[in-house]
C-alpha cells in the first residue's frame, strides 16, 4: 500500500547491507517523504563478494546475480525479505529445472501470511514437477503457492518485469 502513495519513496531492504544503503539514500532526500520497511525476521546478510553491491539499492531494482555467461533462463524477483528466498531458490533449484525458459516469482498478498510467493513460468515445465522439486528442496513457506504458465512475462520498454500485471492476472483468473 505504501508504494501507491504519490511521491513517497518506499524502500524494503533485503539485508543489513541494504539497510545501510537505504539510510544513506534517505538522508540525501531534502523535499520528499520516505518510508523504510524493515523485516522482523532474522534475514541472512548476502555475500556481496558473490552478489552485486548493495549500492544498487539507490537505483531501485537491480540484478543481484546472473547466470553463468549472462544467459538467464529464469528470473526471480523479490524485495525486502523475499530477496533471500529468491537467492536461495536461484542457487538451489530453479536454475536446475529443465523446461523453464523464464520465470518471475512475486509476492502476493495473503490474509494469513501477509504475502506468499507465486511463480509465473514461461516454458513447458510441468507445474506438478516444479512443485515437487520445490517441496523436496525448500522449506514449505518458500514453495510458491501456485505455478502459473504464461506465454510471456510482461516487461517495460527497459526490460523491468511488471509485477503488478502478473498479480492482476492472478486476480482475474476464474
Amino acid at each position: 500500500a505504501l508504494r501507491s502513495i504519490p511521491g513517497l519513496v518506499t524502500l524494503r531492504p533485503a539485508d543489513a547491507n541494504e539497510v545501510v544503503e537505504a539510510y544513506r539514500y534517505i538522508m540525501e532526500l531534502r523535499h520528499q517523504p520516505a518510508a523504510l520497511a524493515l523485516s522482523r525476521q532474522p534475514l541472512p546478510t548476502l555475500d556481496r563478494s558473490k552478489y552485486a553491491p548493495a549500492s544498487g539499492l539507490a537505483r531501485g531494482a537491480y540484478v543481484l546475480g546472473d547466470a553463468p555467461g549472462g544467459k538467464s533462463e529464469v528470473i526471480l524477483i523479490g524485495s525486502g525479505s523475499e530477496v533471500s528466498l529468491c537467492v536461495q531458490a536461484h542457487e538451489e533449484l530453479l536454475a536446475e529445472q529443465p523446461g523453464v525458459r523464464e520465470a518471475a516469482v512475486v509476492g502476493v498478498p495473503d490474509d494469513v501470511r501477509g504475502e506468499v510467493p507465486v511463480a509465473y513460468i514461461v516454458g513447458d515445465a510441468s507445474a506438478v514437477d516444479l512443485e515437487r522439486a520445490c517441496r523436496e528442496n525448500l522449506a514449505s513457506f518458500k514453495v510458491p503457492r501456485q505455478f502459473i504458465r504464461v506465454d510471456s512475462i510482461p516487461r517495460t520498454a527497459l526490460g523491468k518485469v511488471q509485477k503488478h500485471l502478473l498479480i492482476a492476472r492472478l486476480s482475474s483468473r476464474p
